[in-house]
């Protein structure tokens, strides 16, 4: 049996938080979730497995035609996010189109938030809610033996009208016996990250969900695991085989433990591995001493969520953070030698007046991070703060469920619209950009970390976008 795991395109994605210019070009990451996937079948079955990345491919309708009729799969697998539904829509329309009889599942962030939903979308046969390598697995060997779906766990699907689920729930799979992702079926040079020091770059994950409760995030409380050191170094190691030359780990929370992150270095150190790496993390975790042990380990970056600039704003999106905290471990950072990459998030409901929106601008500037990414609060599904703008009435509707069962071009994100209009913040928004980075001293700061010709022609494209921005 043929399977064709898609990552669908982004030609209608819909996002309020970035400026359009710098959504489009921070970056193109490999589809981890789907090499999970891959990389299970190939150990696991003898089923042919392929993997189709629309995005990095930059593949339009036409294009992805002419892919999906060359591989004739008999099994689709798409991974879908709530912000290019329409996208994972016509895919769909597309497929079946191509034939019929292709059984079209869905997996994804989107199918967790919206798995009843998502079987609703005309051309979809089944949809796994929860993480995909085991029962996407027993799926495929389900239908390539002619056995009952209804035996696979963790699978939700039709028989005519009737919502059928699978039995029982699938545990969470022990993530060091999980095989790497397969890279070998992706097109590494088409990945980068604009933050990239290099250009043969790739990501991985150390992790699996986050125990915090920021009310901005999605991502699932429940069933927080993490690999252990040694099988995330081999990984590391493989990686470095194949030519990668730097690694971004994309984990919600990657040292949510100080005592793992220093194994992790050490091992590192063990190995004399020479590969740059960085991470996603949080701020309230890192000691100088966990600081010092991530520059011996190499690693060139940390990207820490910041947010505001007030204890209040920290209070009221709940992230367990104080101002002091940030400000001594961008302090730490400096002195050690990590350059940092700062979130911030402008339109949070604390913020009542432009004023406040600037004292996080200025803050940046006081925190001076290497780089930083302004976004708009967005209140995206299963979140506290979406939520809560329901009960208040600042929504009117439940508009993401609507979007969930009826994708359409015309629709439009909504933000947290309390005491600023969603135009008023993507001015504000453009104005940080420009005024934040278009300082003589920032420009001549970041160009040491550009050391590839191609990385500068990303940050350069992008530069001229935010300028040309309304």
């Amino acid at each position: 049996m043929k399977i064709l795991l898609i990552n669908p395109p982004i030609k209608n994605i819909i996002q309020a938080e970035l400026p359009p210019a710098l959504s489009r070009e921070v970056g193109v990451f490999p589809p981890l979730g789907l090499m999970y996937i891959a990389s299970y079948l190939q150990k696991y079955s003898d089923q042919r497995v392929r993997i189709l990345d629309a995005v990095a491919e930059d593949l339009d309708q036409a294009a992805l035609e002419e892919a999906i009729r060359k591989s004739t799969p008999q099994v689709i697998g798409i991974t879908a996010h709530t912000n290019n539904l329409l996208d994972v829509h016509l895919l769909i329309r597309l497929i079946k189109k191509i034939d019929s009889k292709t059984h079209v599942n869905i997996g994804g962030p989107h199918a967790r938030v919206f798995p009843q939903e998502t079987l609703q979308l005309s051309g979809v046969d089944s949809v796994i809610p929860g993480e995909g390598e085991i029962p996407f697995f027993q799926l495929v060997e389900a239908l390539s033996q002619g056995k009952d779906l209804k035996k696979v766990p963790g699978l939700i699907f039709k028989e005519g009208e009737e919502v059928i689920s699978g039995k029982g729930p699938v545990p969470p799979p022990d993530l060091d016996r999980l095989p790497f992702p397969a890279r070998d079926l992706i097109k590494s040079p088409l990945y980068y990250y604009i933050l990239g020091k290099k250009s043969t770059f790739t990501t991985m994950v150390s992790s699996r969900g986050c125990p915090h409760h920021c009310i901005f995030c999605s991502t699932p409380k429940e069933n927080y695991r993490r690999r252990s050191v040694r099988n995330v170094v081999q990984e590391m190691e493989e990686c470095r085989h194949l030519g990668v030359k730097e690694i971004h780990f994309v984990d919600d929370t990657f040292n949510l433990s100080p005592e793992w992150v220093i194994s992790f270095c050490q091992e590192i150190k063990k190995r004399d591995l020479q590969i740059p790496w960085s991470f996603r993390g949080r701020i309230d975790t890192l000691t100088r001493e966990v600081l010092r042990q991530l520059k011996e380990a190499n690693c060139i970056r940390m990207n820490l969520g910041v947010e505001t600039s007030t204890d209040e704003g920290l209070r009221r999106l709940r992230k367990g953070l104080t101002i002091h905290q940030i400000e001594e471990v961008f302090a730490w950072a400096k002195e050690i030698g990590i350059p940092t990459v700062a979130y911030f998030l402008i339109g949070c409901p604390q913020e009542k007046s432009r004023k406040d929106i600037l004292h996080t601008f200025r803050f940046a500037k006081r925190l001076n991070p290497d780089f930083a990414l302004f976004n708009i609060l967005t209140p995206y599904p299963d979140t506290e703060l979406y939520r809560e703008g329901l009960e208040k009435g600042l929504f009117g509707k439940d508009f993401w469920r609507e979007f969930a069962l009826h994708p359409t071009k015309d629709f439009e994100i909504r933000v947290w619209e309390e005491f600023f209009t969603k135009k008023e913040l993507e001015r504000i928004l453009i104005s940080i950009y420009r005024r934040y980075y278009f300082r003589p001293s920032l420009i001549f700061k970041n160009l040491r970390f550009i050391l590839h010709p191609r990385v500068f022609f990303w940050k350069a494209k992008t530069a001229l976008k935010i300028l040309r921005s309304n």
